[in-house]
Order: structure tokens, then sequence, then C-alpha cells
């Protein structure tokens, strides 16, 4: 599979990047000034430990289910949903099922 991500393509972001067992993958689609996107691949039963990011965090599963948890309320967000979070938030991201998330952080 082809895994390199070039500008002014088309492409399909869920081929971009593959599940490995028990293991989060990360790959950046771009990481420029006051931004990044970045493909997050988590396989079922892993967990993003409780951080927070100094950065409006969008979070967008482009496949499977995935749970934020914030305060101590879980949020399930499945394939096609996203949940907006303010900087500083503290959450953790649980791999209900096997997902790939597209994570935009912008700082303003």
């Amino acid at each position: 599979m082809n895994t390199e991500i070039r500008k002014d393509d088309a492409l399909k972001l869920v081929h971009k990047i593959d599940y490995e067992t028990g293991k989060i993958i990360s790959k950046d689609v771009i990481s420029e000034g006051a931004g990044t996107v970045t493909l997050l691949v988590l396989d079922e039963g892993t967990l993003i430990a409780r951080h927070s990011v100094t950065a409006d965090v969008l979070i967008q599963v482009l496949e499977g289910k995935a749970v934020i948890n914030i305060g101590g309320h879980a949020h399930t967000v499945e394939t096609g949903q996203a949940m907006l979070l303010a900087p500083d938030t503290l959450h953790e991201v649980y791999a209900e099922e096997c997902c790939k998330i597209l994570l935009t952080k912008i700082s303003l």
C-alpha cells in the first residue's frame, strides 16, 4: 500500500494508514505554523491516556468507534461523527472498536 500523502491529490484517508495489533499509530498529514492534521489508528481496546492539548482539537472518526472521556463523562463518537474540544480540555480516547481518526489541532 502506498501511504505517501501528497498535496493536490484526491485521496481516501482511511487507506493511508493500517491497523497493527495492540498499537496506536499516527501519521502526519500536515504540520505547519499554528496547526496540525494527523491520522490516528487505534486497535480495538487501546487507550490514549488522559492528557490535554494547548489548542482547539477536532476529533473526526473516519472508521470505527471511539469513546472520549472528558471529566468522567464518556462520549461515544462513531464513523462520520466528530467532537470539538476547547484548549486545555483533559480527555482520554479509548478504542471501543478498531478506529481511524483524523485529528486537527489549531492554536490561535
